[in-house]
């Protein structure tokens, strides 16, 4: 809740969390994990991809939700999503972005991080994430 309101449970400034992730894009169908931390609640997102690209990476993550409904932050649960997103990265450094639309929250997220990724990959993708 926002001001501890119950009427609000909007997160003006969006959640901040880091952690790992993975991703490989062949061609046209590509899959990526990522665990994500914030501090006090922990989600695990796996996503499948189709649209364009050749990609390969894992490492370190810091990630920024974009100001939304904060359902996504609770434990225990489970959101079902589908939107858009992409990835690029060449030797230690990736960058990602994506909106999505879901079952428990619609959200909107950049990431970055550090580790070992080459190429480029973009398009609609399927994700379900569990929080904990």
């Amino acid at each position: 809740y926002v001001g501890n309101s119950p009427l609000s449970n909007t997160d003006p400034f969006g959640k901040s969390g880091i952690g790992v992730g993975a991703g490989i894009h062949i061609v046209l169908i590509g899959f990526n994990g990522h665990a994500i931390t914030d501090g006090t609640t922990t989600s695990i997102t796996v996503c499948g991809r189709f649209g364009p690209g050749l990609f390969a990476g894992f490492g370190t993550e810091a990630t920024k939700d974009l100001p939304s409904d904060g359902s996504t932050c609770s434990a225990g649960n489970h959101n079902a999503s589908v939107g858009v997103g992409g990835d690029v990265g060449l030797g230690a450094a990736e960058f990602g972005a994506s909106v999505s639309m879901g079952t428990a929250a619609t959200s909107a997220t950049v990431s970055g991080g550090l580790g070992s990724s080459v190429g480029f990959s973009v398009g609609v993708e399927a994700c379900y994430s569990y929080s904990f």
